[in-house]
């Protein structure tokens, strides 16, 4: 009994620092003759998201500790890439440039 006792104990104290720490998606956008989209946005909605833009919007952050609140949306930088960290799971990102806007889902 005292053995698992404390070997329960252990499980626990160990697990609380996982909670809190989000997953993070960093990811470039080209174009189809392979060149960096310069320009685009990416915006993050929820698994469940629809319509353009796409709603409802995820909560994403700059930092793995999830506590910097970002976006929804994303403007990528000079390499056409972005980054953002979120809690792990399925989220739509709806990705944009000049107009057009195609949806994916990734999983962070």
């Amino acid at each position: 009994m005292k053995r698992t006792l404390i070997a329960l104990s252990c499980l626990v104290l160990f697990a609380l620092p996982a909670f809190g720490q989000g997953g993070i998606l960093n990811d470039s956008l080209l174009r189809a003759d392979g060149t960096p989209a310069i320009g685009a946005t990416v915006r993050v909605c929820t698994e469940a998201a629809s319509g353009t833009p796409c709603s409802p919007t995820a909560s994403i952050y700059s930092d793995k500790a999830l506590t910097i609140g970002i976006g929804p949306t994303l403007a990528v930088d000079a390499a056409a890439a972005y980054t953002y960290y979120a809690s792990p799971g399925f989220y739509k990102e709806q990705l944009c440039l000049g107009g057009t806007c195609v949806t994916r889902t990734v999983l962070v």
